[in-house]
């Protein structure tokens, strides 16, 4: 009808940092507890698959699962620690969406271009915000990746500090750059922030309306 059902899923690297211990102590854990902490990795992994076919059974087509994994410049942990502690939970909830014929679309901040190729190995069809600030040229990233996962985003996070003739300009490139080829959904960076004025707002959804269409 013309609708997607979709349900979001805290991921399992953020739901440890967010409801169970912080970052320090997560990040130390890795090297120095990395046995037990794997005990925990792995029932958090039961219990996010158990929910998320729930949610597949009763008719989600799409599951996005939030995993912050980088910062402005770099990941957060090395691609071997990725592979050895989080790579198999994403491969395995893929796998679970697949097989209802559903979406998995990851949300991540960061510079997370070392794992890309891994992400897409493991079957993670889309993932968010894509900010340039982070990952870097839209058009390198599509041209490795594009035909092999969606891309959500390519908006700058700094994008409503531009002025409005900036604004165009911005949305113009950005759009016709990931609309080649298919495989581009436009997205923010990080939410509209608190000071941009309403005008503004209206402004770029016109703008954004039109050069899409």
């Amino acid at each position: 009808r013309g609708y997607l059902p979709y349900a979001n899923l805290n991921g399992i690297f953020s739901c440890i940092h967010y409801f169970y211990y912080p970052y320090d102590k997560l990040f130390m854990d890795m090297i120095l507890d990395k046995k037990n902490l794997i005990v925990l990795i792995k029932r958090l992994s039961n219990f996010n698959l158990a929910a998320a076919e729930q949610l597949l059974r009763r008719g989600v087509e799409m599951i996005t699962t939030c995993d912050d994994l980088g910062d402005g410049q770099n990941l957060l942990f090395s691609p071997a620690l990725y592979n050895e502690l989080f790579k198999s939970y994403h491969k395995e909830l893929a796998d679970l969406c697949h097989s209802y014929g559903a979406i998995l679309h990851l949300h991540s901040h960061g510079n997370i271009t070392k794992i890309l190729p891994d992400l897409v190995e493991v079957g993670i069809d889309m993932i968010n915000p894509f900010d340039p600030t982070e990952v870097g040229v839209l058009a390198d990233i599509k041209e490795a990746f594009g035909k092999k996962i969606t891309i959500v985003g390519g908006m700058s996070k700094f994008f409503f500090e531009l002025n409005c003739n900036e604004m165009r300009e911005y949305l113009k490139h950005t759009i016709s750059t990931g609309r080649k080829g298919g495989g581009f959904v436009l997205m923010d960076s990080g939410g509209i922030p608190d000071n941009v004025t309403v005008e503004k707002y209206n402004f770029y959804r016109e703008i954004s309306r039109e050069l899409r269409w």
